[in-house]
């Protein structure tokens, strides 16, 4: 399926949610594609892919960094996705943008924030989002070590263009020398990935 495209992904309340999600699934008949576990990619700990139809796929993620998960779609192209998704609205318990964005905004501890920045970045706009890029940006200039790494992986979710020179400025002037090669090695991700120069 790589050349399907991811619509929006929909962070859940609820973690985890594998059994909501095969439920879900299960009431259609949409027969299982695919189920990776650990070490699917830097970010993501667990993904399980059923056929929705053709050209249409349903999907669960869990995070490798932290206790959240989402569901989505993928297809080959937006409109045959359109319909599905606001069913998945319906059924599914999720963080609008605005709940993410507020949760960053509100957070009052560093391990919080951190928190807030990574669910953020999971449940981030498929296609760049100034909102959402400004918040990530600040929190990877964040005086704690602990939010500007989950900045860094909260960069990986949407794999925007945009997060390079922000990747490569913590390459240069990071005073923590884990966090420099952390963001080193998703520029060397985004590289593998295809993601295009800013």
């Amino acid at each position: 399926m790589a050349d399907f495209i991811k619509t929006p992904r929909l962070v859940l309340k609820r973690f985890p949610a594998l059994s909501w999600a095969e439920r879900f699934a299960d009431s259609y008949g949409w027969p299982v594609v695919s189920e990776i576990g650990a070490e699917v990619s830097l970010a993501i700990r667990k993904e399980v892919m059923w056929q929705v139809g053709p050209g249409l796929a349903f999907y669960y993620t869990e995070s490798s960094l932290a206790d959240e998960c989402c569901v989505g779609l993928m297809a080959r192209d937006d409109t045959s996705a359109q319909r599905k998704h606001v069913e998945l609205l319906a059924h599914f318990d999720t963080w609008t943008f605005d709940e993410l964005l507020f949760a960053v905004d509100n957070a009052c501890e560093a391990i919080e924030l951190a928190r807030a920045i990574l669910r953020a970045g999971l449940g981030a706009p498929v296609r760049f989002e100034e909102r959402f890029f400004v918040r990530i940006k600040q929190a990877a200039e964040n005086p704690e070590p602990v939010v500007r790494e989950m900045a860094l992986w909260a960069m990986v979710y949407p794999g925007w263009s945009q997060f390079r020179p922000v990747l490569k400025q913590v390459v240069e002037q990071d005073p923590v020398e884990a966090i420099r090669e952390q963001a080193e090695e998703i520029l060397i991700a985004f590289d593998a990935q295809g993601v295009p120069e800013e």
